[in-house]
């Protein structure tokens, strides 16, 4: 497949766009971290887990995919996947990276930047990874990508 597809999961993940590998990794990454019961789990990776590509790819073939969420603790939601792209310039940066914990040895651990197009952690000119103590400067610098993004909405100075 070609094209583009977004994935979200209401009220906790907002349209992300990207290659239908790296948006099931990102939907599959989300979904991990919802208090599931382990059945409603291993259904949701049995469609959407890293080795579904072809099964999701002849899913979309003429809908968009719709999976209810049930997590034990909270209110339902639900995920989504569709073809097509979230359009603004800032959309495609935010799709582009996804905030990761670094496996170490730092007290409280530290958190990186994946980026999706490559599948590297995001490195400073000198080839070191980028690391932050919280994962919130880890989204601070996603968030600072976006604001740089040719097109994107400066607000008003």
């Amino acid at each position: 497949m070609s094209d583009d597809v977004t994935v979200a999961i209401d009220g906790l993940l907002e349209p992300v766009t990207g290659p239908l590998p790296a948006a099931l990794r990102l939907l599959h990454e989300t979904i991990r971290r919802l208090p599931l019961g382990s059945r409603q789990y291993e259904a949701v990776a049995g469609i959407i887990g890293p080795d579904r590509v072809d099964l999701v790819e002849r899913m979309l073939a003429d809908r968009q995919i719709e999976m209810p969420l049930l997590p034990v603790e909270g209110e339902p939601t639900s995920a989504r996947i569709w073809r097509g792209t979230w359009t603004t310039p800032a959309g495609r940066v935010a799709s582009q990276y996804l905030v990761v914990r670094q496996a170490t040895d730092h007290p409280g651990g530290l958190w990186a930047v994946r980026d999706l197009t490559t599948d590297q952690l995001v490195v400073d000119v000198e080839g070191t990874v980028l690391s932050y103590g919280l994962r919130s400067e880890a989204e601070r610098w996603v968030r600072s990508c976006m604001y740089l993004a040719p097109g994107a909405s400066r607000g008003q100075g």
